[in-house]
């Protein structure tokens, strides 16, 4: 039997169905949130929100010219890219499911019949319908935000790695790495999400590589994959544009250039270091590691001084001793390649700048130069967050030190707009978790915690917050809604039933009004979470490094995101988008639950019919059940809210009026339907 056919097929039966699903509930116009200012700025290429998603406006423009003139239609055809990228997520997750699948199933060609055939198939549809019908992912799914294309560049690197895995011995099969790097790229043009596959994708490297994997082992690769997800984080996406910004300062401030030739000088340079760097391991030579060395030192100077003309000599040194040996300038020229495709798909960002020297009607921040670029990457408008050590929400700030210079575009020079500020506080503590300082705030610690008025948190009452607060209520809770039921769409910011999961079993218990009638009244009976409990058993029994590659996807798309982002409460909105991509590593263990149900039926059944058996129930207590209870809540084809309420704002002004609006739901929809 071809397996690859029919491997092929039922992926793509899996993207039509997902495909069908959006399409047919997708909204018809703006959404709330976000939606309103990415579909105006799609339209006309304007400059979004800080961080920027260049990419993603990019690829809404394409798709909004199908509205063919027709400016009713606009948003439409932007919801459908999401719909479609969410459709190519399906596909590609089936695609990873299989293969995974295949590993545990496959050991010789003798292994490759019909009922394993079967089997992998079922797995593949059973976890990704299950994923397609998950109330997170089918919400970003038909509206014009980041997270469907997000989720599909996360989708097409983990496949990317299983496909390098399973080829790793043939000729160029490192050709599927840099393809990874170079989706990684693309994928900051978007949202930064994608980078969390990274461990994951290290420890499958790892694995296939090393003939002796250790615990120790394993622990070094994962580490170093933490490191490599902080070195693109801060290394390319922030200090990149940093290093052009402070070449730029010396070009103009010091030699008198005009705007922007410093920062064209940083990235020639850095190209020419990164090429001349490639050609030496290629084919090492006295004059091509002079070259790449003098590029290198150019490039630290211009950006950094003194100090980085001390960094370069030194760096460089190592490296030449380093990269003799055969396999150490392999690995160089991995890392040279890799970070070159990592940039290219970078460069989206220079949409940002052309468009904000456009002077576009929406340009945050204006990030026409390269300080500008800087502060609208780092989000500077948005404060700092602790992470490690940091203040109680109740410390008092004892000293207030001035920081590094501001600097904003004067008329032929950069000029020094002020300085940042650094606070010093009475009272710190590791891990800091009730910080904030905002309205509401402190009285919302207290009364989540049962502190009494003027009493101080202790470190006790930060871990009670991290544990009660942002991850049971800001992760567990949104896990749960999506495997285990919803109760209904209210504010989920109190301690009970309202905006909280449930399962259906209620026992006789009765439910208010507001959850009944609720078409967010999901019950999915704890079915979808008991399928992935006996995936991720089964999993682990069958194929532990593999499962643990999946653990770990599963840790960095959820916990670790929690633990970057310290949710201070009140959120405007429920933050379940930001998790999608832990789901997304559960829905493959509810796949494997089906070997797993097989593997149980096979002891009193005929193996075909196990195999065709635990497909169906799977199917029945998954997919099915999921599109079931969660269809009337996710179709928004007849919505129209934001554009009314929009259209009534801007009806209710008269000619040159000046319209103040408050937060974004009130904000988005105008500037969309402007």
């Amino acid at each position: 039997m071809n397996y690859n056919k029919i491997n092929n097929l039922f992926g793509w039966i899996a993207f039509v169905i997902a495909s069908l699903t959006y399409i047919l509930t997708l909204e018809p116009s703006a959404s709330f949130w976000d939606c309103g200012e990415f579909i105006a700025c799609i339209y006309r290429l304007q400059v979004a929100h800080q961080p920027g998603a260049p990419l993603f406006t990019m690829i809404g423009k394409v798709f909004s010219l199908l509205s063919m003139g027709d400016v009713t239609k606009v948003a439409y055809w932007t919801n459908m890219a999401s719909a479609l990228a969410s459709g190519a997520t399906i596909l590609f997750l089936f695609w990873t499911i299989t293969a995974l699948a295949k590993k545990i199933l496959i050991k010789t060609a003798d292994d490759l019949h019909l009922t394993n055939i079967i089997l992998i198939m079922g797995a593949g549809l059973v976890g990704a319908l299950a994923y397609t019908y998950s109330d997170t992912f089918w919400f970003s799914a038909v509206e014009s935000e980041v997270y469907a294309q997000s989720s599909l560049c996360t989708a097409i690197v983990f496949w990317a790695i299983l496909k390098w895995d399973a080829h790793a011995d043939e000729p160029h099969a490192d050709r599927w790495i840099v393809f990874i790097a170079y989706v990684m790229g693309l994928s900051i043009g978007i949202h930064l999400l994608n980078l969390l596959a990274i461990p994951a994708i290290a420890l499958v490297i790892y694995f296939r590589k090393s003939k002796t994997a250790s615990t120790w082992g394993t622990i070094k690769v994962f580490l170093l994959g933490v490191v490599i997800v902080a070195a693109v984080l801060w290394g390319i996406i922030q200090y990149t544009v940093k290093g052009a910004a402070f070449s730029d300062l010396f070009f103009v401030n010091t030699l008198g250039f005009g705007f922007g030739s410093g920062a064209i000088a940083f990235f020639l340079l850095l190209f020419a270091t990164i090429i001349t760097g490639i050609a030496y391991t290629v084919k090492p030579s006295n004059k091509i590691i002079i070259a790449s060395a003098v590029c290198f030192v150019l490039t630290l100077t211009i950006a950094a001084g003194i100090t980085g003309f001390i960094m370069a000599i030194v760096i460089a040194a190592l490296l030449e001793y380093g990269v003799k040996i055969r396999t150490k300038r392999f690995a160089l020229n991995s890392f040279l390649v890799c970070t070159a495709f990592i940039l290219f798909g970078y460069s989206s960002f220079v949409m940002i700048v052309i468009r904000a020297k456009a002077g576009t009607n929406l340009n945050n921040s204006n990030p026409q130069d390269a300080f500008a670029l800087n502060s609208y990457l780092n989000r500077d408008q948005y404060g700092d967050t602790p992470l490690l050590y940091g203040q109680y929400f109740d410390s008092k700030v004892t000293e207030q030190n001035d920081g590094a210079n501001i600097y904003r575009r004067g008329e032929k020079r950069y000029e020094i707009a002020g300085k940042k500020l650094n606070s010093v506080y009475d009272r710190n503590t590791i891990f800091p978790r009730m910080f904030s300082e905002k309205p509401g705030h402190a009285q919302f610690y207290r009364n989540w915690t049962g502190l009494s008025e003027g009493q101080s948190p202790t470190f006790a009452d930060n871990l009670s917050f991290f544990f009660s607060w942002q991850v049971n209520q800001m992760y567990t809770r949104y896990f749960l809604w999506n495997f285990v039921g919803r109760a209904n769409d209210q504010d989920g910011q109190e301690k009970g039933i309202d905006g909280d999961w449930i399962s259906g079993w209620n026992f006789n218990k009765a439910l208010p009004y507001s959850v009944t009638q609720s078409k967010s009244y999901n019950r999915l009976f704890f079915l979808p979470l008991i399928l992935g409990l006996l995936g991720v058993y089964f999993h682990f029994k069958r194929n532990q490094k593999d499962a643990g590659v999946v653990a770990v996807l599963f840790f960095f798309t959820g916990i670790a995101i929690l633990l970057y982002l310290n949710q201070d409460p009140l959120q405007p909105r429920e933050r379940d988008y930001a998790y999608a991509g832990s789901f997304y590593a559960f829905a493959i263990w509810i796949g494997l639950a089906v070997l797993c149900i097989a593997d149980l039926l096979s002891k009193k059944e005929r193996a075909k019919n196990a195999a065709i058996l635990s497909t169906v129930v799977c199917l029945s207590v998954g997919p099915i059940l999921m599109a079931n209870q969660e269809w009337d809540d996710h179709d928004r084809s007849t919505k129209l809210t934001p554009h009314d309420m929009a259209y009534n704002y801007l009806n209710s002004c008269a000619p040159n009026a000046i319209l103040f609006t408050y937060g974004d739901n009130d904000t988005f929809p105008v500037w969309y339907i402007q």
